[in-house]
């Protein structure tokens, strides 16, 4: 197997993988709460979260949502009061029928032809309410379960590690994945909305191409959360890695959220080699 498939697996591999040295030690920074997670149990490819932010509906958390939709998801509290917040439990709509024309406004154009169905729940109760959608790319019945511990507070879910003093048996790779350019342009929402809806939308995309990388990697591999739209990254090898090729791999893997263009824009910097767990752990976990 190539160094780039044994880096970034998306199959099954890296939920069944095992994982030795160093990283065994690490804890992952999904919870039983965290809305990707119970996403991807319930096989949902679209799915999110839209949150009052102000005056508006602003999407806070996304799965499988391509940036121009995030983009496109701004809406009044008005809208939101008067199509769903009225009600408990799940709605739904199907495009080219009345019901669903006031959901036209939340679509990007590819999304107002490839949407057939979407799904509405309100999480709380209350005139405030988190709102989470399914948008199904079919009109097939669907099991709808509902979200009892959804954590929609703001925050990412926590990261934490605990590292091992022994040494890895493989050196660590530690790269730095900058994607502020990328989803900036990919957002291309310069002018439309106010600086902190803006900054709410760069944040819902870089929180979706994180756990993009996140569950793309194999279990000896790992990255977290930095800062100014950043993931660090630490890939175990024996063996010299090509940071050109894997930054086109990486880049591929964010095409479907940030396009082909976007992507490209997508930085990968080479910050060293190491086997100390000290200095992995001092770059995995400071700003």
């Amino acid at each position: 197997m190539g160094l780039l498939k044994e880096a970034l697996l998306f199959s099954r591999t890296a939920e069944t993988g095992q994982s030795g040295g160093l990283l065994s030690k690490i804890e992952k920074s999904a919870s039983p709460s965290d809305f990707y997670q119970w996403a991807k149990q319930n096989n949902f490819e679209h799915a999110a979260v839209f949150k009052p932010y102000e005056k508006k509906y602003v999407m806070a958390d996304a799965v499988g949502i391509d940036a121009v939709t995030v983009c496109s998801s701004v809406s009044s509290r008005d809208f939101f009061y008067g199509t769903f917040l009225q009600k408990d439990g799940w709605q739904s709509v199907f495009t080219g029928t009345k019901p669903a024309e006031p959901f036209y406004q939340l679509l990007s154009e590819d999304y107002k032809e490839s949407v057939k169905r979407i799904d509405f729940l309100k999480l709380e109760s209350g005139g405030e309410s988190p709102v989470i959608m399914i948008f199904s790319f079919d009109s097939k019945e669907k099991v709808l379960p509902f979200p009892v511990s959804i954590n929609t507070k703001d925050g990412d879910a926590g990261q934490t590690a605990e590292l091992s003093v022994d040494p890895p048996s493989k050196p660590a790779h530690l790269f730095l994945i900058s994607l502020k350019t990328a989803i900036k342009e990919s957002l291309a929402a310069s002018g439309l909305y106010d600086d902190d809806i803006n900054s709410l939308l760069e944040k819902t995309v870089y929180k979706e191409l994180f756990r993009i990388l996140q569950t793309s990697l194999s279990n000896d591999h790992i990255c977290f959360k930095g800062q100014n739209d950043e993931i660090k990254a630490a890939m175990f090898f024996g063996e010299e890695l090509d940071p050109l090729l894997l930054q086109t791999h990486i880049s591929k893997a964010f095409k479907v959220i940030l396009g082909g263009k976007a992507a490209s824009k997508v930085l990968l910097l080479s910050v060293g080699i190491s086997k100390n767990p000290a200095e992995i752990r001092n770059f995995l976990l400071t700003g």
